[in-house]
C-alpha cells in the first residue's frame, strides 16, 4: 500500500487538474472497490476468493503493469504474488479439468 500511495495520489491530482471526477476517492477506496490486487498477500487471497464465490471464474488474468511505480518496484511487487499468493490460490481454488469448462 505504501509503495502505491504516491502513484495513486499523483493520478488523483492529475484527474483533479483535468477537471475529471475520480472513480475512486483515495487508495483505500481503490483497493476496496476495484479489481486492483494491491496489499498484503492474505488480503489479495481473500479478494480473489470473493471473486471466485461471486463469479465462479476459472481464469485469473493479471496485468503486470507497475501502476506508476518505478520499474524495479513494479517487478519486485510481482515476487510476493508468485511466492506467497499464487501457491495458495492454486491449492484453494483448483482449476477444473479442461473438459469441464
Amino acid at each position: 500500500m505504501a509503495a502505491y500511495r504516491p502513484a495513486c495520489e499523483q493520478y488523483l491530482a492529475f484527474r483533479e487538474q483535468a477537471g475529471l471526477e475520480p472513480v475512486f476517492a483515495h487508495l483505500d477506496d481503490l483497493v476496496e472497490r476495484s479489481p486492483a490486487l494491491i496489499g498484503r498477500p492474505q488480503r489479495i487471497v481473500e479478494k480473489v476468493h470473493s471473486y471466485d464465490e461471486q463469479f465462479g471464474h476459472t481464469i485469473l488474468h493479471l496485468q503486470a503493469e507497475p501502476g506508476g511505480l518505478p520499474p524495479t518496484a513494479g517487478r519486485a511487487s510481482l515476487e510476493p504474488f508468485q511466492s506467497e499468493i499464487a501457491p495458495v490460490l492454486r491449492r484453494e481454488i483448483p482449476d477444473p479439468p479442461f473438459a469441464d469448462l
